[in-house]
């Protein structure tokens, strides 16, 4: 009976910290973030749709940007979208979902941290409720670093788990939090990794130093080579690692200041009300605002002398944390924390100055470690229950949320709908519906990609203007939609892409349909070039002659322009891997046959995991091995795949073969 309460009790936990989760991000996609939604956000439903309609996590028709992307909120918007949910709802519902799964793993590792479920729940929750824009977008809006800062705080745990003696199970756990976050984008992993064994290298001995950095840099690298393999099968658009340069020393200094600067500027809420007409909430906004800021600055100023010190200390042979108050978990903590602020500052100054968001795990430890300060403070006054829930009512007071609602007051709903639905968004919707065309197109990524979410089915795109020719914008979007035929939507505005995109509308006949001020409405066919890895879908396809030898084969020889068994067993022909929409399909296969023993033509997809006919051979057949058989193909598919096998001593001359639609 004790255990089956047990069984409950580590049930429960976990379920209130997703059920909560839940809530904070229905709360934060309801009704705060649709005031910061853009199209990087919106591109995790563009990948959700493909990853439901391929039925994989990474879809092929799906362009990555520059990393993969299998860590964020695209499954669980997939998921809403499977459940019947649609435009901004799905949105709203599946990224809530993403918070609820990632709060769990934060919950399990805070809880071991702690060793106390109910501290792990708080916790989970504190470092859930977002204080400044960075958590606002990138930790719950967009989720590009959701994963990424649980995983990296569990790595640390981990690690310091397992050199305070609480078992090889421990460091797994680390090992693990490293390969996944590595294999999506490897410079993160590093950039956990090396803080990490900066402060074992202070901290531990030699034999505990060994074994981490072993397992640690094995699963870095087991992580980079599967990185590696997987961009490979799926390309992303721009690989910036391949591009990165040392900068000089003037670089370095202005892109240290300028990224610290986005940094200070970006964990608290404190410029949510610049600009605002003076007001008592206003200056609380503002007071507690750079109260935050202090805090983050003194704490990471604290802790580099810490590290200093710590250095100086190891080299004249001091060894431990000796001289370092206060739980000896929270000061590992704390010091990888502030390491990893001061490494990635660095590398970000000296590497790719685009943004100081790449140590936001750092920042995110900091908070963690703030909060265990303020709750132990308050523990001194209160009962720990009564502390939790002061440090709750004061993150919240913190927030982002209560400075929008200062700022903003009643009128959230009505800005929300003046942002997101604009006379042209409402003039879009209304054109698709009366016409049926799904298409959008036009320029600027930002103006485009947030239709894909905030419409319901619709499909909009950024094109781009190369040499004198208009392509489509091969960031986070579907090649696909490069492909339709017919008429499309074009919302135009007064940028040099728009100008150009007008010219060859009026060239191919477009007709303009809606007319404002600063922006307008056309319908006409495809203007842009189709770029290769389009793949854009077959209606039919024919192989004979040339075109059939030029298809992969296992086994077999060619000779008069066809491919011949030669005894061996395996695949005559394979390939094309053509897109192939969803319907019914007539195939034909040329050539002939003698003895045979199970050869047979299957027609394949899904890199040969999906059957979709299998016809079996006939021996001694002349001229038509295959006549007008039926293939069937229930949804799109993406690598479409003719297979002739042919087993050991089996006779088969293969002159070709088509599969065309009924």
């Amino acid at each position: 009976m004790i255990h089956i309460e047990k069984i409950k009790t580590g049930y429960l936990f976990p379920c209130i910290a997703a059920l909560i989760a839940f809530g904070i991000g229905y709360i934060h996609h309801r009704w705060f973030y649709p005031l910061h939604f853009h199209g990087d956000a919106a591109a995790m439903q563009v990948l959700a749709r493909a990853i439901l309609d391929e039925k994989l996590l990474l879809p092929a028709d799906f362009s990555y940007g520059n990393q993969l992307v299998f860590l964020r909120s695209s499954p669980f918007i997939a998921l809403a979208l499977w459940a019947g949910l649609d435009g901004y709802n799905a949105f709203v519902f599946g990224s809530s979902l993403s918070i609820a799964f990632w709060a769990v793993i934060l919950f399990w590792f805070l809880s071991t941290y702690f060793e106390s479920r109910k501290k792990g729940l708080l916790f989970s929750i504190l470092l859930l409720v977002p204080l400044g824009i960075w958590e606002v977008d990138l930790i719950l809006g967009q989720q590009s670093h959701l994963a990424n800062v649980v995983l990296a705080l569990g790595t640390v745990i981990s690690v310091h788990r397992y050199i305070s003696d609480k078992g090889n199970l421990s460091l797994l756990a680390g090992c693990i939090c490293l390969f996944v976050m590595s294999s999506e984008a490897p410079i993160r992993g590093l950039l956990v990794l090396v803080p990490v064994l900066v402060v074992m290298t202070l901290t531990v001995n030699i034999r505990h130093l060994l074994i981490v950095s072993s397992g640690m840099a094995s699963s870095f690298v087991l992580a980079y080579v599967t990185n590696q393999l997987l961009i490979r099968a799926y390309p992303i658009s721009n690989n910036y690692f391949n591009t990165l340069t040392f900068k000089s020393s003037d670089e370095f200094i202005q892109n240290f200041i300028r990224t610290s600067g986005e940094a200070i500027r970006s964990v608290s809420s404190l410029d949510t009300v610049s600009g605002t007409h003076l007001s008592v909430l206003g200056f609380f906004v503002f007071a507690s605002g750079m109260l935050l800021v202090f805090a983050y600055f003194s704490f990471i100023l604290d802790g580099v002398l810490k590290v200093v010190r710590l250095g100086l200390w190891k080299l004249a042979g001091s060894r431990g944390l000796h001289g370092f108050s206060g739980n000896r978990v929270v000061n590992f903590v704390s010091l990888v924390a502030v390491s990893g602020v001061i490494v990635g500052a660095f590398a970000v100054s000296a590497l790719n100055p685009d943004s100081s968001r790449h140590y936001l795990w750092a920042i995110f430890l900091v908070k963690f470690c703030l909060f265990i300060g303020l709750y132990e403070m308050a523990s001194r006054f209160v009962t720990r229950n009564r502390a939790g829930i002061l440090i709750f009512a004061v993150s919240l007071v913190l927030s982002f949320w209560f400075a929008s609602l200062v700022v903003y007051k009643r009128n959230i709903d009505e800005l929300i709908d003046a942002r997101n639905f604009s006379g042209a968004v409402l003039q879009i919707k209304k054109i698709a519906e009366g016409t049926g065309i799904r298409n959008v197109y036009g320029d600027d990524f930002w103006r485009m990609m947030p239709l894909n979410t905030l419409l319901p089915n619709i499909h909009g795109q950024a094109l781009l203007l190369i040499d004198e020719d208009v392509y489509p914008n091969s960031w986070l979007t579907r090649p696909s939609w490069s492909c339709i035929n017919g008429d499309a939507l074009y919302y135009l505005k007064n940028s040099p892409v728009d100008n150009a995109i007008e010219e060859k509308l009026v060239d191919r006949g477009g007709k303009r349909v809606y007319q404002e001020e600063d922006y307008a409405l056309w319908v006409a066919p495809r203007v842009w070039q189709i770029p290769p890895a389009a793949k854009c879908f077959k209606h039919a396809f024919t192989f004979k002659d040339e075109s059939l030898l030029e298809l992969p084969s296992a086994v077999g020889l060619v000779k008069d322009g066809a491919k011949i068994s030669n005894g061996e067993p395996g695949f005559l022909t394979f390939g094309p891997y053509f897109p192939l929409r969803s319907g019914n399909y007539r195939l034909n296969v040329w050539g002939s046959s003698g003895m045979l023993n199970g050869s047979y033509v299957d027609v394949v997809s899904d890199l040969g995991n999906k059957i979709h006919a299998k016809f079996d051979l006939k021996p001694y057949v002349d001229d038509v091995l295959i006549q007008n058989e039926l293939v069937q193909l229930s949804r799109d598919v993406r690598d479409i795949e003719v297979r002739v096998w042919v087993n050991e001593n089996d006779t088969i001359k293969l002159s070709g073969y088509s599969l065309e639609p009924l």
